[in-house]
């Protein structure tokens, strides 16, 4: 399918402002394909390229013939050294995806930043939606197993186009493509990847209608294979039970999932590698299911299906007449332990049945589903003497063989002795019992009632005792904040001091060729200052969120920006771009300098 794509370079210059400098931005956005069908989904990459961070950044919103679903966001900073010094570039790309709600040509808002004082607006991008069936897309099959549905690759040199996404992909293996009604059959749901897999978000499966489906429990793990020659990582996501329920050729529909994947920058100067969310959809799976065959055993169940034991217990074996008790009748092996139908007590004269429990314990073994069912009835025989509870018979199905089998089990002989005697307790002698009562007390003196608590000085201070102590709380929290609001407004005053000093021991650092200690003093100055004058620590913001606090705080001159880009080159400096050392030193000097002229807002005031 040809592909269309919208893109446009915006190159923007800051106004000539004395002491300002001038930063330029780039902003290119591009849909994979310009034509998909309304069962199909296409993907707008947005990226953004410039001196400066975005302080607003506008996305296409859902709309009524469309919807927008965010598909991530990356991004990173770019260092260069030229013959200015340091160059910081920030780059942020942005993923959508577009589903369409109906057919026709969608017209999809470009992106609009602002960066500075300056505005970039996209043009317009147009979205053909047709109401054919989608086309199938090109997957590759490796050894034993089917085809792959997989995201169709875009043009080499695009924004879009991408080794990885062509060879991401998330498969369903089945054990074997044809089984009996009711025989297991094992799914392995797996992630194929040529970079690391990092993070697993969503995870949506199918309903699997015609199947009854059991978790393996299988643990997660990684291995190399090689697919179509190239090795590739295979990620074990779970191991599914199916067992099929009907005859005819029955469909597994696709899982899907959303995932995130470790990349290499692909910017030559880039510092870190790049973590990006993708969303995979299997492929539909076939699956010949054949009925059991003719011949079946009386009393043959069709969820009797697998390789099966069967045992019987008896609680008793000389019970007593009329007493309760237990006959438990267990199957253990493999196969689908909830469909399981075991033979219950049969009904005898002189025997009394009550309602049975059931009971389960399962227990997977390798790709192999099953455990023990057991079948507890209550029973009791009315009359003492020899009673004989019959032998069992209980047909399955084994699909290794093909065959049915019956297992039996032998009559059990009970020897029912006599019903237990019921004892009365005495009947207590009503003298006794009298003897043991006391009589009532009728000899009790009298006197005149006191005065009421309430009237009591000490009720009085007990309830004066809970407000003054709430009121000398109030008093020392209100004279603890003055001191801390005194502490904090004299760290403020001595914020740039302590800074410059900090400094002048990163010079010495400098000048004894301490690299490691020269960058850490420089930033812990410039940290320091900034947790100062902001009232609060920075240490652990981004560098857009000490941006944001310093904007909100009323640093909103060029001082900030100095303070970010010299933080940056800090984190520059320890991995190998520390040969300009004087200059990061005069960045910071400068910073600082520049924030002690703005004109500062106090903590949590409106600038």
């Amino acid at each position: 399918m040809p592909r269309r794509t919208g893109s446009a370079f915006l190159a923007l210059a800051l106004a000539a402002l004395p002491g300002a400098a001038r930063a330029a931005a780039e902003l290119r956005a591009e849909l994979d394909r310009d034509e998909i069908s309304l069962q199909e989904t296409a993907e707008l990459v947005v990226r953004l390229v410039s001196d400066e961070a975005p302080a607003e950044v506008q996305l296409p919103a859902s709309e009524a013939a469309y919807r927008v679903i965010p598909g991530g966001q990356s991004q990173q900073t770019q260092v260069t050294m030229g013959g200015a010094g340091l160059q910081f570039k920030h780059v942020r790309q942005y993923r959508l995806v577009i589903e369409p709600l109906r057919a026709g040509t969608l017209e999809i808002p470009g992106p609009v930043v602002v960066v500075g004082r300056e505005k970039l607006t996209h043009p317009p991008l147009r979205l053909r939606v047709t109401d054919a069936p989608p086309k199938q897309r090109p997957g590759r099959q490796g050894p034993g197993e089917e085809e792959e549905d997989e995201p169709l690759p875009g043009r080499p040199g695009s924004l879009s186009w991408k080794g990885w996404e062509r060879d991401l992909a998330l498969r369903v293996r089945l054990d074997k493509k044809e089984a009996f009604v009711g025989e297991q059959v094992t799914a392995a749901l797996e992630v194929v990847s040529p970079v690391p897999v990092v993070g697993l978000d969503a995870y949506r499966p199918p309903a699997l209608d015609g199947f009854w489906s059991e978790d393996l429990r299988a643990r997660q793990g990684e291995r190399i294979e090689r697919i179509g020659g190239v090795p590739m990582r295979v990620v074990l996501l779970r191991k599914l039970a199916l067992f099929p329920a009907r005859p005819g050729t029955v469909t597994i529909e696709p899982f899907e999932l959303e995932l995130r994947v470790q990349i290499a920058s692909r910017d030559p100067l880039g510092l870190f590698p790049e973590v990006r969310q993708a969303r995979r959809r299997s492929k539909a799976l076939a699956l010949r299911v054949k009925p059991l065959p003719p011949g079946a055993p009386p009393g043959f169940q069709p969820g009797n299906v697998g390789e099966w034991t069967l045992s019987r217990e008896v609680a008793e074996a000389s019970p007593a007449a009329g007493q309760p008790f237990a006959v438990k009748v267990t199957a253990r092996g493999s196969g689908n332990l909830r469909g399981l139908a075991l033979p219950p007590v049969p009904v005898l004269p002189g025997l009394r049945t009550f309602d049975p429990g059931l009971s389960d314990d399962p227990q997977p073994r390798g790709d192999r589903f099953g455990g023990s069912r057991t079948l507890e009835t209550l029973v009791a025989v009315d009359r003492p003497g020899p009673f004989t509870l019959p032998a069992l018979e209980w047909p399955t199905f084994d699909p290794a063989t093909g065959r049915y089998q019956v297992a039996r089990l032998p009559a059990v002989s009970l020897d029912v002795g006599p019903a237990a005697a019921v004892s009365r307790a005495p009947v207590a002698d009503v003298a006794a019992l009298a003897s043991e009562l006391r009589p009532l007390r009728t000899d009790g003196a009298l006197g005149p009632r006191g005065a009421p608590a309430w009237r009591s000085p000490l009720f009085a201070a007990a309830v004066a005792a809970p407000p003054a102590l709430v009121v000398a709380l109030a008093l020392w929290l209100r004279a603890r904040g003055a001191l801390a609001a005194g502490e904090g407004e004299r760290r403020r005053r001595r914020a740039g001091r302590e800074a410059k000093r900090r400094l002048r021991e990163a010079r010495r650092r400098m000048e004894r060729g301490d690299e490691a200690g020269f960058h850490d003093e420089v930033a812990r100055a410039l940290h320091a200052y900034a947790g100062d004058r902001l009232g609060e620590p920075v240490a652990g913001l981004t560098r857009d969120g000490l941006l944001d606090r310093l904007a909100r705080a009323g640093a909103l001159g060029p001082g900030a920006a100095l303070l970010a880009r010299a933080l940056e080159a800090c984190d520059a400096g320890r991995f190998g771009g520390a040969a300009r050392m004087p200059e990061l030193l005069a960045l910071a000097e400068e910073a600082i300098s520049q924030l002690e002229e703005t004109e500062w807002h106090p903590r949590g005031a409106a600038p």
